[in-house]
């Protein structure tokens, strides 16, 4: 199942935090790198807080809820399709 990219936009586009990210769907869906601005900081409560958003989003678009599977990593660049 495809996700339009507004979907993620929805959720991740709430935290000011965040100044970029790529999404790379998955079968249960998505693996998500973010890059934070420089002054910001996000602790793992909150990056918990994001993975669930965005898997009742899956869920509410139709993935099966005991699959729906997202993973947030903070990294320090994004890598780029060649």
């Amino acid at each position: 199942m495809k996700i339009h990219p507004m979907a993620f936009r929805q959720v991740l586009g709430q935290y000011s935090e965040i100044h970029e990210y790529q999404v790379r769907q998955t079968v249960n869906g998505a693996d998500i790198d973010l890059l934070i601005n420089d002054d910001a900081d996000l602790d793992p409560i909150t990056i918990h807080q994001i993975e669930e958003k965005l898997s009742d989003k899956l869920v509410k678009l139709g993935l099966r809820e005991s699959t729906a599977n997202v993973q947030v990593a903070v990294v320090e660049k994004l890598n780029r399709h060649p």
